[in-house]
């Protein structure tokens, strides 16, 4: 067998001294092994041994923090971070193992220490808003104020956005506030009201009407902001910007919604500004004009009835009649009256009296029956009684026209009446009972047999009766 040559012999050796080195765990290996092997104790021992001796490697003294503060004691817990961050000053990452330690222990005072060196050392917007919390909650809001400004706002959260803009705002700096919360919209990132009320409000301060009227119409797409657009009218009227705040009110869907459109007359109506009630009213009336029939009525019902809840019947009611001199159809006017004349009796309509012209009553031939009735021209109501046509009335129309045929027409002009239409299929389903009510009150008689059989025969309806529409003209 040959032997190695003397320096290869040597070389091996050295190799193997160095790998030995290697091989031999350090103290942090050692450390970590017991706390590996479920020996925290002894593993608290070796590193509180190693820290007194002197050793100063960043991650046993952090590995002795650890164990100290879970096993050991809390000042040598504390000794051992204080070595830690003389060695590494500046390391966010082990600030934020003692933020977390320290707020499972409800160490507020540690607690804010260590966020205060993360947001220093590296802008973290979460420690940022931690902080901020925990300043806010003990009312330090001017250190609150300058944790948040620290920190670039983007990478903020939307929150905390809008309170650093509420502290300064607080503190009278509306310019700064303001172009933070501009940039946050602009970026399509304000999605809350608070946000939005806050960013309004501190336009209108500024006087920047315009601005603030268009981020209000953007925001109208979010059926969550709609909620506020009342608010932001008020704000704007009361600051004298009747123009942004007609923008605002005359959007689309506000002028069509019965319950914002009632709210928006109650709104100018409180602020006085009637002017402005007239513009809306015209501005609607352009609008109206294109609904059907049966969705005019059910609007102004709707209107007229809110109105009368907020003690505005009357004044509204003058208001659309003004307006109506400058354009508005007879159908339009019909359907107006005819909703004061359901909700306030003829004594609401009587002021109004000479509008209800013969075009006018000719539209809506139940009330034209009605008025006509209780103004005892029996002539006139059974001439509009005649010409309704029931297919086309809406359900409150159809049993007030039966109401009135009742006490307008003879009893056998009505049972005539009642026999045409059932032969002529023009009874709508809801009203046959009522009227077979009526029938049976007579008793047997030859000329009720066909009000029977057209209600109970089967066969397929016929065309309707060509009576004249409601919306004809006398």
């Amino acid at each position: 067998m040959k032997r190695l040559p003397i320096f290869a012999a040597a070389a091996a050796s050295i190799i193997a001294i160095v790998a030995g080195f290697w091989i031999v765990p350090g103290p942090l290996e050692r450390v970590t092994m017991l706390v590996r092997d479920g020996r925290p104790e002894a593993a608290l021992e070796r590193a509180n041994a190693l820290v007194d001796s002197g050793n100063r490697d960043a991650g046993l003294l952090m590995q002795a923090y650890l164990l100290n503060e879970r096993y050991g004691d809390q000042q040598r817990a504390e000794q051992a971070l204080s070595y830690y961050f003389t060695v590494k000053p500046d390391d966010a990452d082990g600030w934020r193992k003692v933020a977390t330690i320290r707020s499972q222990r409800n160490n507020v005072e540690g607690l804010t220490v260590a966020l205060e060196h993360i947001v220093r050392i590296a802008s973290d917007p979460a420690a940022a808003s931690q902080l901020a919390r925990v300043y806010r909650l003990h009312g330090r809001y001017q250190d609150e104020e300058r944790v948040l400004s620290s920190v670039n706002v983007t990478m903020l959260e939307i929150a905390d956005v809008v309170r650093l803009a509420s502290l300064l705002i607080g503190r009278g700096e509306l310019p700064k506030a303001t172009a933070i919360l501009r940039q946050l919209d602009d970026t399509a990132k304000i999605q809350t009201n608070d946000a939005r009320t806050v960013l309004f409000g501190a336009l209108i301060d500024q006087r920047e009407y315009d601005e603030a009227a268009s981020r209000a119409v953007k925001w109208h797409a979010d059926s969550d902001a709609r909620a506020l657009e009342d608010v932001f009218v008020r704000y704007l009227l009361r600051a004298g910007a009747d123009g942004p705040a007609m923008r605002l009110a005359l959007l689309d869907d506000n002028a069509t919604n019965p319950k914002k459109f009632a709210y928006f007359v109650s709104v100018l109506a409180d602020e006085g500004q009637y002017h402005l009630l007239e513009r809306f009213i015209i501005s609607w009336l352009d609008e109206g004009r294109k609904l059907p029939a049966a969705d005019i009525d059910g609007f102004f019902q709707s209107v007229i009835s809110i109105a009368r809840s907020k003690g505005l019947g009357e004044r509204l009611f003058t208001q659309f009649m003004l307006s109506f001199e400058r354009g508005g159809s007879n159908d339009l006017k019909a359907s107006l009256l005819q909703a004061m004349f359901n909700e306030f009796g003829h004594q609401g309509i009587a002021p109004f009296r000479n509008l209800l012209t013969a075009d006018v009553l000719a539209e809506r031939p139940v009330m034209a029956a009605r008025v006509m009735f209780l103004e005892n021209n029996v002539l006139a109501s059974t001439y509009f009684i005649r010409r309704a046509n029931l297919l086309t009335l809406s359900p409150r129309d159809r049993f007030d026209w039966l109401s009135v045929a009742e006490s307008v027409l003879p009893r056998d002009e009505l049972l005539k009446e009642i026999s045409h239409r059932a032969g002529m299929k023009t009874i709508p389903p809801e009203m046959k009972r009522a009227i077979l009510e009526i029938a049976m009150r007579e008793g047997v008689r030859p000329d009720l047999v066909q009000i029977w059989s057209e209600f109970f025969r089967e066969k397929p309806a016929q065309e309707p009766e060509k009576v004249s529409s409601i919306r004809g003209s006398t």
